[in-house]
């Protein structure tokens, strides 16, 4: 693994300092991990994409919009954006931390879910 693929442990960002903890997992551009809040120990969701992966794939203009569509969303059963940084390796999504296990998650264990299971989900994600 090249020294730009590993998340660094410190991420600054807005005026705030976040320590890197749990690994939550992974997608096509990047790994998720919760994070800290140096100082107050908030905790929040780190996605981590990686400029090399989005480069190769040329998608710089899609994880820009996704981070445009994002920030102006507010409603309770979507997951809250709370801030956006970048440096030479990584961009970085600042987002609600959801405690409970994904939706994607439930299906994969599962393989399918019906409507009144998917519902109590998304009410529980938000307890």
């Amino acid at each position: 693994m090249a020294l730009s693929d590993v998340v660094p442990e410190l991420i600054t960002t807005q005026g705030f300092q976040f320590t890197r903890k749990q690994y939550m997992g992974k997608g096509t551009f990047g790994k998720c991990y919760a994070l800290t809040q140096v100082g107050t120990d908030k905790m929040v969701a780190g996605k981590c994409l990686s400029k090399k992966v989005i480069k190769d794939f040329k998608v710089e203009h899609k994880i820009m919009q996704e981070v445009s569509i994002h920030r102006k969303l507010d409603h309770p059963n979507i997951v809250k954006f709370l801030g956006y940084t970048e440096d030479n390796n990584f961009i970085y999504l600042l987002l609600e931390l959801c405690t409970n296990r994904s939706m994607s998650e439930l299906i994969k264990r599962r393989k399918y879910i019906t409507s009144f299971k998917a519902n109590y989900q998304v009410i529980l994600s938000k307890l």
